[in-house]
């Protein structure tokens, strides 16, 4: 994702006229692109999760389905 937005806009494709974009995860670097696209994030709950599910397996249970919900960041390439 993060080489695609400048190679779009070097192209003359506009973010969001023409294309929209939503990113998966937020991270740092992403904070700085210009225009910030939409994104979601699951903060430490994925981590977490797993986390849990290797600990049950370690202790020979089976480890529960969660869902993760994660909690969409507006940013400006949703057109």
């Amino acid at each position: 994702m993060l080489t695609v937005l400048p190679h779009l806009l070097r192209r003359g494709i506009a973010v969001p006229s023409r294309l929209s974009l939503v990113h998966l995860g937020n991270d740092p670097v992403v904070e700085r692109l210009s225009p910030l696209p939409d994104r979601y994030d699951v903060g430490s709950a994925l981590s977490r999760g797993l986390a849990r599910m290797c600990l049950a397996l370690l202790a020979g249970e089976r480890p529960a389905s969660r869902r993760l919900f994660p909690r969409a960041l507006r940013g400006e390439t949703l057109g």
